[in-house]
This record gives structure tokens, C-alpha cells and sequence, in this order.
């Protein structure tokens, strides 16, 4: 098999990335949960979503890294360093048009941001906020490669004390646990479950 490639993605990487994590999510109960009864369906409202996240972090030059084989983007991670800097401007119109479009999603984000702000570890971290590899290519290694990349970029940062993330899918967890992760805290959102899981840096 051609060899897999985790390499910084660019802007022309955006619409492979965000396929890749619309399939990657398909079920996924948070993204289901968001976007269940968005106006232009489910995978619209994902796809969307994915978009405007994947151009502010690029925009913002925040770690978003893209896993390549055969030449097809096949995986997407990103997230953020120990500083969080804010929302790109250029942005600011698209996303409110998104969230004009589907009323919905706002208070839902609100649930999910008040679960999310009050868990995290303390002291500074890398946040991985989103991780999805085509599911084809899933069960391969792709995940792995994408999630210890992340890592390291967090293990190089002296700042760093390790990496979190949120997970809705409990299948997701004994993958996280292999690699290092603990789970800190559960929270249920509306019967959705969210659990926050945290990886410390090497001593």
C-alpha cells in the first residue's frame, strides 16, 4: 500500500478534509445531535460546520494536519496550541450566515460549550477538536498516525502539560485509552453523552 503521509494541510486541502470528516461522522451522536433537523439535511449542516472550522484554524495558523495516501486526503486533525487566539474576522460573516440558517445549533452549542469550558485539565494544553479518518481507511492505522502527530506537536511545546479532547462516541474511548488518554469526566447533553479524556505529556 502506498505510504501514509501526515503532513500540514493548505487551503486546497479543505474540501477532501471536510468530505473525509462528513463520512468519518456520518453517525456520529454530537454532529447527529447538531445538525439532526438542519434545514439542508444532516450532512449539509456537518459539512458546513467543517468548512468554517477547518478555514478559521488554517487562517489562524492553528495545528491542522491532514493524512494523505495515494494521494487522497484521507484523514483530518486539528485543534488548537495552549493559546486560543480569537475567531478569524474574515469569518465572522460566514458563520453567522451558518447559524442564521440554522437556529437550532445555537443553543446547542451554548449546552456544549458550558460542558466542554468547565472540564478542561488545568494548566496549559493542546485541544484536538476534531479527528476523523475516511471510513474506508478506518481500522488501517490512519488514526493513530493523525493522533500521535498531534501529540507530538504537544509534546514538543514546553508550554504544554498534554492534549484534550471531547468525545460523543463511546466506541471511540478504548482508542483513546490505547494511546495514552484517561478519561477525566461524563456529562449528558439532551441524552447525548460527551466525555472529556485527557493525555498527559511525557515526563
Amino acid at each position: 500500500m502506498t505510504q501514509l503521509t501526515i503532513i500540514p494541510a493548505t487551503q486546497t486541502d479543505i474540501p477532501a478534509a471536510v468530505a473525509a470528516c462528513v463520512d468519518a461522522f456520518h453517525a456520529d451522536p454530537l454532529m447527529t445531535w447538531f445538525f439532526g433537523d438542519h434545514a439542508s439535511g444532516r450532512d449539509e449542516g456537518v459539512k458546513r460546520f467543517f468548512t468554517l472550522l477547518m478555514a478559521a484554524r488554517i487562517a489562524l495558523g492553528a495545528p491542522v494536519l491532514v493524512a494523505k495516501q495515494e494521494g487522497s486526503v484521507i484523514g483530518l486533525a486539528m485543534g488548537y496550541r495552549t493559546d486560543r487566539p480569537a475567531w478569524p474576522k474574515e469569518i465572522d460573516a460566514a458563520w453567522a450566515e451558518f447559524e442564521a440558517g440554522a437556529p437550532q445549533i445555537v443553543p446547542r452549542f451554548g449546552q456544549y460549550e458550558a460542558v466542554s469550558d468547565a472540564r478542561p485539565p488545568v494548566g496549559p494544553h493542546w485541544y484536538l477538536g476534531v479527528i476523523g479518518v475516511r471510513n474506508d481507511r478506518r481500522g488501517t492505522g490512519v488514526g493513530k498516525a493523525l493522533l500521535k502527530a498531534f501529540c507530538a506537536l504537544s509534546d514538543a511545546d514546553p508550554q504544554s502539560t498534554g492534549v484534550y479532547l471531547e468525545t460523543a462516541n463511546p466506541a471511540s474511548l478504548r482508542f483513546y485509552e490505547r494511546n495514552g488518554f484517561v478519561i477525566r469526566e461524563h456529562d449528558v447533553m439532551e441524552g447525548v453523552g460527551l466525555w472529556c479524556v485527557f493525555r498527559p505529556s511525557p515526563v
